[in-house]
């Protein structure tokens, strides 16, 4: 098997492996595919928090602060269909937020906050 043929020249979460590139091997024998030979899809997260502390007076502070988690909004798929015999070969079908579908999983999420502490 040719290592350049497995992916396609325009992949996609649709078409993540060339599927002609695999046969079921014939009965009571084992392909010739080892183990952990196909990437797939990297993953991809940003989050980021801010704050800054004010002081008021002798022992009270004000501190403000922002986070945001996956602030690209950036889908991270999971990893193919594995099954030869599954007509969605090849597809991914989830991410990895665990979410059924292809939309941005984990969505992003900015929140603000203060804390005044005396």
């Amino acid at each position: 098997m040719n290592p350049d043929a497995v992916y396609p020249s325009n992949q996609s979460v649709s078409h993540w492996i060339n599927t002609s590139s695999f046969a079921l091997p014939a009965l009571v024998t084992y392909g010739n595919l080892g183990l952990n030979n196909i990437k797939g899809p990297g993953v991809f997260q940003f989050n980021m928090a801010l704050s800054r502390t004010f002081s008021i007076a002798e022992r009270k502070t004000i501190q403000v602060r922002a986070e945001s988690f996956n602030l690209p909004n950036h889908l991270n798929p999971s990893v193919p269909t594995g099954s030869l015999s599954s007509s969605t070969f090849g597809q991914i079908l989830s991410d990895i937020s665990g979410n059924n579908g292809l939309d941005a999983g984990d969505p992003r999420i900015i929140q603000l906050a203060m804390k005044f502490v005396f």
